[in-house]
This record gives structure tokens, sequence and C-alpha cells, in this order.
């Protein structure tokens, strides 16, 4: 028997653990059986997840100007929050997914400087019709969109301060 180390990638969360192959590895499709405790692994996502869905709401209620408070995984996917209730989304749900990808791409190619510039505190970009920031939550992204007319000044001071509080609990 064979047994190595990998990562598997259970939505939200990476989990290290030993996999053992009982037949040879050149088989085309050689049996695996994983060895995890998911009385272990299901609290652990759902503290995580509520403590992401409670800050999308706070962050939401610090501005009217806000269209969307999300967290964004690693891999580009929503894993809380969403827009605001009764707001008209700007682009198409395919487009959102799209956009996502992409922001987590953006948010990991900064890292490569964290080293030299230190760890970037926020990216903000200010658009026509929207003003967007993203905020960086350990592997994940704090995504939020506002009303072009937002304060772009305070607004991200303001939720940066929200995190710091959040995370210290």
């Amino acid at each position: 028997m064979l047994e190595t180390k990998c990562c598997i990638y259970i939505p939200h969360f990476y989990l290290r653990i030993n996999i053992s192959i009982h037949q040879p590895c050149f088989q085309e499709n050689p049996p695996i059986k994983v060895i995890c405790n998911r009385n272990v692994i299901k609290p652990i996502l759902a503290e995580r997840l509520s403590h992401y869905t409670q800050l999308c709401e706070r962050v939401m209620n610090l501005d009217k100007s806000i269209r969307f408070a999300g967290v964004i995984s690693d891999r580009g996917r929503l894993v809380a929050g969403g827009m605001r209730e009764g707001v008209k989304p700007l682009e198409k749900e395919k487009d959102d997914e799209v956009l996502f990808m992409e922001l987590a791409l953006r948010v990991r190619m900064r890292r490569e400087f964290d080293r030299q510039l230190g760890p970037v505190n926020f990216a903000m970009a200010s658009r026509r019709r929207a003003i967007t920031m993203s905020f960086r939550l350990n592997n994940n992204i704090l995504y939020v969109a506002a009303e072009p007319d937002a304060d772009y000044c305070t607004l991200p001071r303001i939720i940066l301060d929200l995190i710091k509080q959040l995370t210290q609990k």
C-alpha cells in the first residue's frame, strides 16, 4: 500500500489529508481511500460561512450607496453575501462569474510583491457606473461595489476597520 499526502479543495476550505492507494499507481483508476473526519470539517465551514455572512451584512449597513458586498474564494466563487435587496445588477450573472475569477487572479498576482512592498490593504477602481473595492481576507476576498458618488476616501478605511474589528473577535 502506498500512502501519500495531498490537498483537496472543499468549497471555502483547503484540507491536507492522507490518501491510501491500495493498488499500484500505474493502473488507470486505482481505488483511493480518503481518511478524514467530516464532524470536524462541517463546523469549521459553518463557522467561517457565518462569519463571512455577518461581515457582508455589516458592510452593507455601513452606507446606503453600497450595492454589493460578497466574499469571493481564491478560486473566484461567491462564498457569502451578494447584492443589496431592490438594487438592479449592472452586469449579467454569467459576467459575475468571470469578474470574480478575474478578481481572484488579480489578488493572487498582487501577492508577488508582498515581500518587497508589504501586503495590499485594499484595491479600488473608480468606474463611470460604480466604485469597486477588494480587501484580502486570508485566502479569500471581500468584494464591495458602491454607487459612483460614494465617498471613496473614507469608505475603504471604514471597511478596513470593520474587518480588523471582526477578525479580532
